[in-house]
């Protein structure tokens, strides 16, 4: 029978991660129990400018290095992590990897485990076409609600293998034993942003299932337990996986079952596992990947178990055969740079790249740069997501800061709301009236932020929004317009503005075209309210003060009280 496996890996995952400890500082708990209890040291946390696309072309750039992209025939993208509804992360890929234009892509999804499902495919297409290889991509951010039991175990990482007829790093073998069982331990309804998780249900659910592919396994092929050297388990937890491999041995009638000798034989196989925190789908692969590292014994011809899972729930248990040249297809040097370089990130820096979320309005939108691989998120315009080939250095961008103080530069304005006493009419003619000014205020502050963009959060409205400079240059042309036609009898006033919040925006822009001021990094402007909405009072014309005097004051300008 024709060999197909694994010819070529690669590896990726963010430079920033999460340590465990200042987590649990964080939280006010023992950091034994994540420590001891759940085996897990570190959380990789993508950057803003990072996704499940760039993460996963970063992984398979490596993993296409000696492969000529003309044989590739398929992608397929193994994600629950997924951008859209309707296309495939793995397009995006293609075009970031210039592939052929002759090549199937897919993208497949059954919680964690979709990648074996998508190893299973690539293995049937290629025993079709055996001149064709398959590049299959797992990429995934594992993303929980904040201050949720399973908040620690929030990961990221993408792992790409090409499968061939020609294996250098694995053979897979024929035989599987599979079971599916509709139950509801994690799932994630297409309105929510982070997942239900039923924990403790999970992971009985895990091993229930993982006797259940063991016995359809065995059913279906010679093969026993003491015919396979080493394990790799898809590994949501560290230690979940050991209760997996200790069962495993007592229901094939091993006796060796102390927690010592459990973890020193998953040892070599957990190591990413725990300073990644979990990887969805590629978490398996990334198992297998480390195995293959960290274990200085050749194992050339060695057999592997794989036991894959997926919530909801799909299992699978398969073998695969190491192949002789397995070492040189590993970059060890170079995964083992990228996890000794990367960046701890402190609790508010967590927190930060926690909140970031791209505007869902359509505008044109910027991403903050932070240190990534060789592809990254560049940002978003009219819904559509734009990614560029990153900068060789790519340093950490600094907010800008007080001179004095060392600390970030936030300036804060009011400007109080007035009442008419009287000559309210009169002024539309020239004529004068008599006002005064109420304690009542708008205050707005400014703040710079990473991103290019300049940010509108005006609390009292609940209206927030993004805008590059040139966007809002295209807005005060646009007013311009509109007000020209109402001075011509063209328009009603009411149809000069689309929304009340234009022309907080239009003074802003017209306010730093007119002293020919340049922001050179974005900007944050929150403006807040105590004046009554639509009374009269002045609230329009105080948020807008507000606005024109803070920048005023951020950009050190000299403005005349007329």
């Amino acid at each position: 029978m024709q060999k197909i496996g694994i010819d070529t890996v690669g590896f990726y995952t963010s430079h920033y991660y999460f340590d465990i400890e200042d987590f649990a500082k964080a939280r006010q708990l023992d950091v034994n129990k994540f420590h001891i209890g759940l085996g897990q040291y570190k959380m990789g946390i993508p950057a803003p400018d990072e996704d499940v696309v760039s993460m996963g072309a970063n992984a398979a750039k490596e993993a296409l290095q000696d492969i000529n992209i003309n044989d590739i025939g398929a992608l397929l993208f193994a994600t629950e992590s997924g951008i859209d509804q309707s296309k495939s992360a793995g397009v995006y890929v293609h075009t970031l990897l210039n592939l052929p234009a002759h090549c199937r892509i897919m993208e497949l999804k059954q919680a964690c485990y979709a990648a074996t499902a998508a190893l299973q495919i690539a293995v049937s297409l290629v025993q079709r076409q055996p001149n064709k290889k398959i590049l299959l991509i797992s990429s995934d951010v594992a993303r929980y609600a904040m201050h949720s039991p399973a908040e620690s175990s929030q990961g990221c990482g993408a792992i790409a293998m090409v499968i061939s007829t020609e294996p250098r790093v694995l053979e897979i073998e024929p035989a599987y034993g599979v079971y599916t069982e509709d139950v509801m331990d994690f799932w994630r309804p297409n309105y929510k942003e982070v997942p239900f998780v039923e924990g403790k249900h999970s992971s009985l659910v895990y091993l229930r299932v993982l006797e259940k592919v063991w016995d359809h396994f065995c059913s279906e092929t010679d093969v026993a337990f003491q015919d396979i050297q080493h394990f790799c388990y898809h590994s949501p937890l560290p230690r979940l996986v050991e209760k997996a491999h200790k069962l495993l041995k007592r229901i094939n009638g091993k006796s060796d079952l102390l927690e010592t000798h459990i973890r020193e034989e998953l040892d070599a196989a957990l190591k990413y596992a725990h300073d990644l925190g979990n990887t969805y789908t590629g978490a398996l692969y990334i198992s297998l990947l480390s195995l293959l590292t960290h274990t200085k014994e050749n194992l050339s011809g060695h057999r592997v178990g794989f036991y894959s899972y997926g919530s909801g729930c799909v299992g699978e248990f398969f073998t695969g055969i190491i192949q002789d040249n397995y070492r040189k297809m590993i970059d060890t040097s170079v995964h083992k740079e990228m996890m000794q370089s990367r960046e701890p990130l402190s609790y508010e820096d967590y927190e930060k790249f926690y909140q970031f979320a791209l505007p869902q309005t359509g505008e044109e939108f910027f991403t903050p740069r932070f240190q990534t691989g060789a592809y990254r998120l560049k940002g978003i315009n009219n819904h559509q997501r734009l990614y560029e080939v990153a900068q060789k250095k790519n340093k950490k961008k600094k907010l800008v800061t007080d001179p004095k103080t060392k600390e970030i530069f936030v300036v804060k304005a009011v400007s109080p709301g007035k009442l008419i006493l009287s000559g309210e009419h009169s002024v539309v003619y020239g004529g004068p009236a008599l006002a005064m000014a109420v304690d009542r205020f708008a205050e707005t502050t400014i703040s710079p932020q990473l991103s290019k963009m300049i940010s509108f959060n005006l609390l009292s409205f609940r209206y927030k929004d993004s805008f590059t400079i040139q966007t809002l240059r295209e807005i005060k042309h646009r007013l311009t317009h509109q007000y020209q036609r109402f001075l011509h009898g063209e328009i009603g006033i009411k149809e000069v503005l689309q929304t009340p919040f234009e022309l907080t925006q239009f003074a802003f822009i017209s306010l730093l075209d007119h002293v020919n001021s340049k922001i050179i990094d974005g900007l944050n402007i929150q403006t807040s309210s105590t004046i009554p909405v639509g009374c009269g009072m002045g609230s329009s014309a105080a948020s807008v003060l507000s606005v024109l005097y803070a920048i005023a004051r951020f950009c050190k300008l000299n403005l005349e009280k007329d």
